[in-house]
């Protein structure tokens, strides 16, 4: 078990469904896989600035703390959409892997 879970075990009751985006060109635009359920995690309702994927600063609403163990770990990708248990809809703008000790613990979300 990672120190992660050891210490916020407890408040890992969020959860959400994810769409892996597959690919951003086509006469429909974006597509995205089909939806996984990703519960067991952290969500932090807390509006603050992040680098996006071409380096300009975005404004993120949501942030995911995510187990490095969890099964839907692989399938939050940037630009992939997730849905929230009130119904709200955003994409993944950044990711970062926290990695105490050389070891990947959890992964950090920044959603739109």
């Amino acid at each position: 078990m990672s120190d992660f879970v050891e210490v916020f075990g407890d408040w890992l009751v969020d959860g959400t469904s994810i769409e892996t985006l597959t690919s951003t060109v086509g006469i429909e635009g974006r597509t995205f896989a089909a939806a996984v359920a990703a519960d067991g995690l952290m969500i932090e309702m807390k509006r603050r600035m992040v680098r996006g994927p071409d380096g300009v600063e975005v404004l993120s609403e949501r942030t995911l703390y995510v187990p490095a163990a969890h099964v839907a770990h692989a399938s939050f990708t940037v630009g992939s959409r997730v849905t929230f248990a009130d119904g709200a809809q955003s994409h993944v703008l950044a990711l970062q892997d926290f990695a105490a000790y050389g070891v990947v613990d959890h992964l950090v979300v920044a959603c739109e």
